[in-house]
C-alpha cells in the first residue's frame, strides 16, 4: 500500500467502536435499605473531566481557527472511540498552544497526561514525550525556565536521544546557569551546563550548541576558550548574527582588532538563521498556523467532494505565493490523487508531470519538506519509475531516520516488488520495524510484517506479532481477520485455534458491517472448519456458513470484485453440497 502524505495535521486512524461496559454491582445484604447506584463508568469520569477544562472565547476566534476547534472539541466530547481520546485531546491543546492560549494549553496537556496514566486508554504515538516537551515551550513563554527544564527532562525520559530536546534542556541550564536573578530559579553549575552541550555534540554538530559553549566560557571571562566555540557555529550557520557579535566581541577582548573587524564585515542583511529547525515546533507550527488551517480546511472540501473547489482556491492562492511549499505540496496530492485516476489515459502523462512539478516546487521552497519528497517519490511509482521512488524515500531517511513513511514505503517496495529478484526480505523487515519503532500503532507495518515472517515459516514470532498488534489495536478490523486467518491456517496444528478464529471473526464482522467480503469469507471458513471438529459435520453451523458465504458474495457483487468472486462461490457450492446430502439445503 503506498499512500500520499500532506498538511493535514495528525493522522486520524478509522476503527471500531469500543464497547466500554459498567461494572454490575451486586444487590445489598440489608433488605432495609436501597441498592446502591452503580459506580460511574470509564465514560461518566471522562466526561466529567472533560466539563471541567478551559475553553477560549469562541466568539472571539478566527473562523478558521474556529472550524478546527469545532472538529477538534467535538472529537473530545464525541467519546465514540474512548482509546482516541488522548490523541483528539492533545490535538486540542496544541490548537490552544499555538494560537496563544497558554494556560488552557497547559491544562488540556495535564490532562492528555493524566489520561494516559490509564492503561485502557494508553497506545497514543509519541503522548509523554511531546505533551512534556510543548508543557516546556508553555512554561518557558511564561517566564517559568525552572519548570520548563522540569519538563524537558520528563520529555527526555521518554526519548533520551532526541536533539531537540536534548539542546533545549541545555539552553534553559544555561538560562538558569546566569543565576536567581535572571532566572527565578536556583543557577546551574557550569560543569552541568558544559556537558548538557557536549552530549547535544554527540548526536551531531548544531551550531546552538557551539554558541552554548561559547556563552558559558565568556561568562567565565575566558574569551580565548569561547572563541573557538563561537566561530563553530558561525561556520555551520553564516547567518548566524548573534554568534558572529559574539566572535567579534570574544576577539576584541583577545586583542585580535583586526580579525575582529573582518569577521564583522562577512555579516550579510538577511535574516538570523542558525541552521537548526527544532522539529517538534515546527510541526507545532505547521498543525496550529492561520496558513496550516487554511490548507485543513481545503482538504476538508477536497474530501467532501469539493476536489475542484479546493483545487481552485489553491491554484489562486499560489498566484500570489508562489513558494508556498505546503500549498504546492497540496496541490500536487488533488492532482494526483483526484484528478488523474478520473481523468482520460491520455492526460495521465500531463496531469503526472503537473504533479511532480508541484512536488519540486514544494522542496525547492522548504528542503526540509519530507512529505513533498515522499509525495514525489509516490509519483514517481505511479510512472513506474521504482529506483527513482527507493532513492527519495532513503533520502527522506537520511534527513530524519524516524520518518516513518518513508520506511514504511521502503518496506512495501522491497517485500511486494512482483519481480522476485529485486525483493529483499531481510531489508523490508527491518523498514517494517522502524515504522512500527516510530509509529507504534501502524496497523499496516504490522500486517506485512506478519506476511513476511509467515513467509519465512516464522510461525510463532507471527503470532506474536499479531497478539501485540490487537492488544495495541483491538478496533482495527484488518488486523483482526489477519489473526483469525492465521489461527485457522497457520502450518503449525498447535498454533491453530478455530474456534478463537470464529469469536474474532464474529465480532470483526458485528462492527464492521456486511459490506466486507473478506471479512464474512473468513467468518464462513471457521464456521465450516468448527463444524467439521467433532467428525460429522454441524448442520447448524453449516447454515451459518451458506447464509454467511451468501452475504460475502452480495458484498462482492456490489463492489464488482471479480477478484474474490471466483473462490467465494467454490466456498458457498461446497456448503450447498454438505447440507444437500443433509436434507437441509434452504430454498
Amino acid at each position: 500500500m503506498y499512500c500520499l502524505i500532506g498538511n493535514r495535521g495528525w493522522g486520524v486512524r478509522i476503527g471500531l467502536a469500543l464497547v466500554v461496559l459498567a461494572l454490575a454491582v451486586a444487590p445489598s445484604c440489608r433488605k432495609d435499605t436501597k441498592k446502591k447506584p452503580p459506580p460511574p463508568t470509564l465514560l461518566d469520569a471522562l466526561k466529567s473531566a472533560i466539563a471541567g477544562l478551559p475553553l477560549p472565547d469562541l466568539e472571539s476566534l478566527d473562523p478558521l481557527v474556529r472550524e478546527q476547534f469545532d472538529l477538534d472539541y467535538a472529537e473530545v466530547t464525541n467519546l465514540a472511540v474512548p482509546r482516541r481520546l488522548p490523541e483528539q485531546a492533545f490535538n486540542v491543546a496544541m490548537l490552544l498552544h499555538g494560537q496563544g492560549y497558554l494556560d488552557h494549553a497547559k491544562d488540556w496537556y495535564e490532562f492528555v497526561l493524566d489520561l494516559l496514566k490509564r492503561s485502557e486508554l494508553r497506545g497514543f504515538d509519541d503522548d509523554q514525550f511531546l505533551c512534556r516537551y510543548y508543557l516546556a515551550d508553555v512554561a518557558e513563554r511564561a517566564g517559568l525556565t525552572g519548570e520548563a527544564l522540569n519538563q524537558v527532562n520528563a520529555a527526555l525520559s521518554s526519548d533520551i536521544e532526541d536533539q531537540a530536546a536534548l539542546l533545549r534542556r541545555a539552553e534553559l541550564m544555561l538560562k538558569l546557569n546566569a543565576g536567581p536573578a535572571a532566572a527565578g530559579a536556583a543557577p546551574t553549575p557550569d560543569a552541568e551546563v558544559h556537558r548538557a552541550f557536549e552530549r547535544v555534540l554527540e548526536k551531531g554538530e548544531v551550531a546552538p550548541a557551539y554558541f552554548g559553549l561559547g556563552v558559558l566560557e565568556t561568562r567565565r571571562q575566558r574569551p580565548k576558550e569561547a572563541e573557538p566555540h563561537f566561530r563553530k557555529a558561525l561556520q555551520i550557520a553564516p547567518d548566524y548574527h548573534t554568534a558572529r557579535a559574539a566572535l567579534v566581541e570574544a576577539l576584541n577582548a583577545l586583542d585580535r582588532v583586526s580579525e575582529a573587524e573582518e569577521i564583522a564585515a562577512g555579516a550579510t542583511d538577511r535574516p538570523e538563521n542558525t541552521a537548526f529547525v527544532d522539529p517538534h515546533l515546527l510541526a507545532l507550527r505547521r498543525r496550529t498556523s492561520t496558513e496550516a488551517l487554511r490548507l485543513a480546511h481545503w482538504w476538508r472540501l477536497a474530501d467532501a467532494g469539493r476536489a475542484e473547489e479546493a483545487e481552485a482556491a489553491l491554484r489562486l492562492h499560489l498566484l500570489n505565493q508562489p513558494d508556498d511549499a505546503a500549498s504546492l505540496n497540496m496541490l500536487g496530492n488533488i492532482v494526483l490523487t483526484r484528478r488523474l485516476p478520473s481523468a482520460p489515459a491520455r492526460l495521465h502523462p500531463l496531469l503526472l508531470a503537473e504533479a511532480k512539478r508541484c512536488f519540486l516546487g514544494a522542496l525547492a521552497a522548504d528542503a526540509m519538506m519530507l512529505e513533498a519528497r515522499c509525495n514525489y517519490a509516490v509519483a514517481l511509482l505511479s510512472e513506474n519509475n521504482r529506483d527513482g521512488a527507493i532513492e527519495q524515500f532513503r533520502e527522506v531517511l537520511l534527513r530524519r531516520d524516524d520518518f516513518w513513511l518513508a520506511h514504511y514505503q521502503l518496506a512495501e517496495l522491497l517485500y511486494r516488488d512482483p519481480v522476485p529478484g529485486r525483493r529483499d526480505l531481510a531489508a523490508a523487515e527491518t523498514h517494517y520495524r522502524k515504522t512500527i519503532e516510530h509509529d507504534p500503532n501502524n496497523m499496516h507495518a504490522f500486517s506485512g510484517l506478519v506476511s513476511l515472517v509467515e513467509e519465512q515459516g516464522r510461525y510463532e514470532e507471527a503470532s506474536r506479532l499479531l497478539k501485540e498488534a490487537t492488544l495495541l489495536a483491538p478496533d482495527d478490523p484488518g488486523i483482526a481477520d489477519q489473526f483469525a486467518r492465521f489461527l485457522l491456517d497457520v502450518p503449525r496444528p498447535e498454533l491453530r485455534d478455530p474456534m478463537k478464529a470464529q469469536l474474532i471473526a464474529e465480532r470483526v464482522c458485528e462492527l464492521s458491517g456486511p459490506d466486507f467480503p473478506e471479512y464474512l469469507e473468513t467468518l464462513a471458513r471457521a464456521y465450516i472448519i468448527n463444524a467439521e471438529q467433532s467428525g460429522a459435520r454441524n448442520v447448524d453451523v453449516l447454515l451459518k456458513a451458506h447464509k454467511t458465504i451468501r452475504s460475502a458474495l452480495d458484498a462482492a457483487a456490489a463492489r464488482n470484485r471479480e477478484d474474490i468472486l471466483p473462490r467465494l462461490r467454490v466456498i458457498r457450492d461446497q456448503i450447498e453440497g454438505w447440507l444437500r446430502e443433509a436434507g437441509q439445503l434452504p430454498g
